[in-house]
């Protein structure tokens, strides 16, 4: 492993760069946490962080030749890249991997936006016996596509605390290592806007066939709140 780590006049990390390769990483052993039992993680990793600073985070992480072993069924991932910049409303960031190719810019207050995205699932949750009703009744094809808006109007740009873009290929990453329950028939795509306050978002997917828990989404048409 290479690191190397720059300090600013206050001795604290300013910038941060590393390299090199992880071959046995166990967190149960290391008592961290057992959510992937007796789990043994392995991978290849680059970071560069040319400004080191969580409240305007700018970096960019790749992990290659991932795998966790030591379970039932090994997991592989081949690579990962995670690239974080600045902006001047908050941050931008985008993912691109064999499992899901992701970007999103704005708030950076994650505690908030998982906040707004609660209301918004409880919301769909109340309006899908209906919605599927809808769905199934109607002749005419919507190729499938979800259309969300909750408090209808336009969501201004100043006001937007998040935008986001995702098209997931596979769901093998969010249930073996992230322990999401969900599991789609095919690739998923979603484009959406969300406020700070979670009083209003706009959202738009093409997802065939998503179940979520013990919630399945099928032929979605519209819903409105």
């Amino acid at each position: 492993m290479e690191a190397q780590a720059f300090l600013d006049r206050n001795w604290h990390p300013s910038q941060l760069y590393a390299s090199g390769q992880v071959a046995h990483l166990s967190p149960s052993e290391l008592g961290l946490t057992k959510q992937w039992g007796s789990g043994i993680f392995s991978f290849n990793f680059d970071l560069k962080a040319p400004q080191f600073d969580f409240k305007h985070p700018y970096g960019q992480l790749k992990v290659r030749q991932f795998s966790m072993k030591n379970v039932g069924t090994p997991y592989y991932l081949d690579y990962l890249s995670l690239h974080v910049t600045p902006q001047n409303n908050g941050t931008r960031l985008r993912l691109e991997s064999e499992f899901a190719d992701a970007t999103a810019f704005g708030a950076t207050d994650w505690k908030q936006i998982k906040n707004s995205a609660e209301k918004w699932w409880n919301m769909i949750l109340k309006q899908k016996d209906v919605v599927e009703v809808e769905a199934h009744d109607s002749k005419r094809s919507y190729n499938n596509k979800i259309v969300a808006t909750h408090n209808t109007g336009t969501i201004a740009s100043d006001s937007t605390a998040l935008a986001f873009g995702l098209h997931l290929k596979r769901t093998d990453f969010l249930q073996r290592i992230l322990k999401i329950d969900i599991s789609a028939n095919q690739d998923i795509h979603v484009e959406g806007r969300i406020t700070s306050d979670g009083s209003k978002f706009h959202l738009t997917a093409d997802a065939p066939e998503v179940r979520i828990g013990s919630t399945e989404l099928q032929n979605i048409t519209q819903l409105r709140g």
